[in-house]
């Protein structure tokens, strides 16, 4: 089976105006998309629609290359979360169409992933999430410039409000 991509589309969403759809897939065909993520907390989530044939035309997530959900058929926007252990994950959405019937839109739509990244960028062994000061260069990162950059310590960025009590520059 020939493979597509997703693409963004405006047709459909519920985090905003854009979300991905499985690209136009002909029967006997699969569209797929995949992402590492380093996963801080102990799931992730995300929104999905799916029109497709119901039990022919399947789509599936799978982490680390096991299958997690199955869906098909005619369901309107649902959130699903999945459960993983803390550290990094191979995620992978795959619809894939038969080789006859057209049935409903023959697409998938996801949405609004969500996971507490877990990137330690300056490996304090504090995840980037909940480190307040990534680069460890003493400016907190809400007022930090580049607050991935330790190099640029000296550039800052003040709150509208001018309320921030540092040390001196």
């Amino acid at each position: 089976a020939a493979n597509t991509s997703w693409q963004s589309t405006q047709t459909a969403a519920t985090d905003g105006i854009k979300s991905l759809r499985t690209a136009l897939t002909a029967n006997n065909q699969r569209s797929q998309i995949q992402t590492t993520l380093n996963i801080a907390g102990e799931s992730f989530s995300f929104d999905v629609k799916v029109s497709t044939q119901l039990n022919y035309d399947v789509f599936r997530v799978y982490v680390d290359g096991l299958s997690q959900i199955t869906r098909h058929g005619e369901q309107d926007w649902q959130t699903i979360t999945i459960f993983v252990q803390p550290g990094i994950h191979t995620i992978k959405f795959d619809y894939v169409k038969n080789a006859s019937i057209t049935a409903g839109s023959d697409a998938v739509w996801i949405d609004k992933l969500v996971y507490v990244d877990g990137a330690d960028t300056d490996n304090d062994a504090a995840v980037n999430a909940m480190d307040n000061d990534d680069d460890n260069d003493g400016v907190p990162d809400y007022i930090d410039a580049e607050p991935l950059n330790a190099a640029n310590s000296a550039e800052v960025t003040l709150p509208i409000n001018g309320s921030y009590q540092g040390s001196a520059l």
